[in-house]
């Protein structure tokens, strides 16, 4: 059985940013729910911020590190496991959440507790160049929104989605996938499993940079 009103927040993280890590950990948390944070480092080589460490080490979060790089997929499927919530928060590593984040998935999950899962937002700034523009225009962003215009999506991308530990492919992600493409075949498998569509979150809103900082 796994802990009910309970959210395991699941970051994999090649950079160990903790300007962008700090601000998720302290994100103000609902009431009634035990939030657990399980952050997994992908880089052996990396050297851990004196503010992580503290953290880990008064329990306020977990943090692994691979003892070699795994990629993404291996990485997520290590801190899914390492859980014991019903609820699973995935978000990367370089977004900056709404403060509300994990109040407007409470009331999601209030609302929808037998949901397959829940699906964020993830905005990107304005677009600046011809680079940036040339994704807006070619909808190459337009996924990462779309919990804004539909009710239920068969998957968004792992930047901000909550899944539903009862009803997620044990398998989970497929760590084949090195080069893209593993949060559509998941999120869909789980959709085809299990007969159902995550449903749309518009409130739950992240913001992802432009990759690249933009450059052509």
């Amino acid at each position: 059985m796994y802990i009910e009103n309970s959210i395991d927040v699941i970051i994999p993280s090649f950079r160990l940013d903790e300007a962008i890590l700090l601000p998720i950990i302290q994100l103000k948390q609902p009431e009634k729910f035990s939030i657990h944070y399980y952050i997994v480092a992908d880089n052996p080589d990396l050297k851990i911020p004196l503010s992580l460490r503290s953290l880990a080490d008064q329990g306020s979060i977990n943090l692994i590190v691979n003892q070699q790089n795994l990629g993404f997929s291996a990485t997520r499927n290590k801190g899914i496991r390492l859980g014991k919530s019903k609820w699973l928060l995935l978000l990367d590593d370089d977004i900056v959440p709404s403060a509300d984040l994990l109040l407007a998935y409470a009331h999601a999950i209030n609302e929808s507790p037998e949901a397959i899962g829940l699906a964020g937002v993830t905005k990107f700034p304005l677009p600046f160049n011809a680079a940036t523009r040339a994704m807006d225009i070619n909808g190459t962003t337009g996924h990462f929104s779309a919990a804004t215009s539909e009710k239920e999506l068969m998957w968004v991308p792992t930047a901000n989605v909550m899944l539903n530990r009862y009803k997620t492919d044990n398998s989970l992600f497929n760590d084949n996938l090195k080069k893209g493409g593993e949060d559509i075949e998941f999120l869909v498998r789980n959709c085809l499993l299990y007969k159902q569509k995550y449903i749309a979150v518009p409130d739950a809103i992240v913001t992802h940079p432009w990759w690249d900082s933009g450059r052509m």
